[in-house]
């Protein structure tokens, strides 16, 4: 049996958007209205997503991490993409906010020679 867990939903607030879910494990749909989007992968290892922000029904962006970095991917309308994130060492984002389509900031944490310090991303 595989065990899925909703991990972050966003809505355009007055938009005719359906909400978005990032699951982790293997995805199916979790209710009857609601379906699954492919999403691309990072790296050869674990990817996770945890974060997202949505202004548009065009326009949405995720975050979480892959292997030993910060993973953000972008939703078009139609289908995502990742989105280079800089190199920041052994991070990973847990949360994002988009006040625009050309401004966002996401939020999370780096291991700084064993030392965890926040990460900042805009």
């Amino acid at each position: 049996m595989h065990q899925l867990r909703l991990r972050a939903v966003g809505v355009a607030a007055g938009l005719a958007l359906s909400a978005g879910a990032l699951f982790f494990g293997q995805a199916q749909a979790v209710a009857s209205s609601w379906s699954v989007v492919s999403s691309p992968n990072s790296g050869t290892s674990n990817n996770y997503l945890s974060g997202i922000a949505c202004v548009s029904s065009s326009f949405c962006i995720a975050v979480g991490a892959y292997d030993y970095g910060a993973l953000i991917e972008s939703w078009n309308g139609t289908s995502w993409s990742i989105v280079p994130a800089p190199d920041s060492g052994i991070s990973g984002l847990s949360s994002v906010a988009c006040p625009s389509s050309s401004f966002c900031t996401a939020v999370g944490g780096i291991d700084n020679s064993g030392i965890g310090q926040t990460l900042i991303e805009s």
